[in-house]
């Protein structure tokens, strides 16, 4: 009867220290998953913040360089249109006028070929390029473009509007995107026709978005305008056409409510227009940054596929799997370890328990 007690007890005291063992290990090994969860988890995370914000400051140094690039030239054509020769289209000394300007800025950068006097009618009257030729030309007539027609009908003096890209119907552009910076030029009070540089958007955005990205792999800078329309960028293509054919209606009510609101920030997408393959998509992460300046408005926008902070985070996580696979077997391997330990601590004191009892049974 105590010996059948004894045997019970015995069997219950090996059940508990099993459930017990089994808890803990169950419980170090939820321990090790939820760190090696967490650890992926920070890692992408971290590289994503990181991305976001090189981008975010990539995008704002180019829309600061536009700014400044558009607000410099806005302030050379305000000063030639307030020209009194310039204004009442006197030849000789006009000519020089618009000829001394467009050595100036030829000597600033190369952006600016062509200064162009439009006359109130939308006939081009003069156009000095670079290399002091002067061209004096009728045939050339932009009346129906938007940016004569706001000149006539909306400014007052001294404004200046940045077009759409649109292609240049004459100059050493013609055939080209070009952006047209145009300002009213007023004549004792009567509106005289406009003035105009002409900007190809090709060298512009060379200069201000190819030195952003440089050495880095995937990520590609586009500008778009308020209206969705592509200016231009690094990825080879699509100026010209609008964003929402790039990335489909679904997805183009959003990029409108956040790209094109006027704030900075970041975007997580789903797009096609930087695949050569229309019918395959990609998640892009997109920080946008917008120019800020009186009449118009363009956002500059910095994109990495999302594949590339996979791509960083892989590594990372092979060696995290195998931390995870040699703690779980080190945790194995204690367990193990613990068990023998405990049976033959188990047996010595059964052993040690007998050889007692056998003893006061002799004496």
């Amino acid at each position: 009867m105590f010996k059948n007690k004894a045997v019970r007890r015995k069997r219950f005291l090996r059940l508990r220290t099993s459930l017990f063992l089994a808890c803990l290990f169950s419980l170090v090994v939820s321990l090790v998953v939820f760190i090696y969860w967490f650890s992926s988890r920070f890692w992408e995370e971290n590289l994503f913040h990181q991305v976001e914000r090189r981008q975010v400051i990539l995008a704002r140094a180019g829309a600061i360089g536009l700014e400044n690039f558009f607000k410099d030239r806005a302030a050379e054509i305000a000063s030639l249109a307030k020209n009194p020769a310039v204004q009442r289209l006197e030849e000789t000394i006009g000519h020089e006028a618009l000829l001394e300007t467009v050595t100036h800025l030829g000597e600033k950068d190369d952006l600016i070929r062509d200064v162009a006097r439009i006359d109130k009618t939308g006939r081009v009257v003069w156009a000095a390029q670079v290399g002091n030729i002067l061209v004096e030309t009728g045939s050339v007539i932009v009346a129906d473009r938007p940016y004569f027609l706001w000149a006539r009908d909306e400014a007052i003096e001294g404004q200046v509007m940045v077009s759409e890209p649109l292609e240049a119907r004459g100059g050493p552009n013609a055939g080209r995107l070009v952006v047209i910076l145009a300002t009213p030029v007023f004549n004792n009070g009567d509106f005289n026709g406009i003035l105009t540089f002409n900007i190809e958007t090709k060298g512009l955005l060379e200069k201000y978005l190819e030195p952003l990205v440089p050495n880095i792999v995937k990520t590609e800078a586009v500008v778009i305008t308020t209206q969705g329309e592509i200016v231009g960028g690094t990825v080879g293509r699509g100026a010209g056409m609008h964003i929402r054919d790039g990335m489909g209606e679904v997805h183009y009510a959003e990029f409108a409510e956040k790209v094109l609101s006027g704030r900075e920030g970041t975007w997580v997408h789903e797009c096609h227009f930087f695949l050569e393959d229309d019918n395959e998509t990609e998640t892009r992460i997109s920080s946008y940054s917008p120019t800020v300046m009186p009449g118009f408005r363009w956002v500059v926008l910095i994109s990495t596929p999302y594949e590339v902070i996979e791509e960083l985070v892989r590594p990372l996580r092979l060696i995290e799997m195998v931390g995870f696979t040699i703690g779980i077997i080190g945790i194995l391997t204690a367990m193990i370890i613990g068990i023998f330990l405990y049976r033959v601590t188990e047996r010595r004191a059964f052993l040690s328990g007998y050889r007692q009892a056998k003893k006061k049974m002799r004496s």
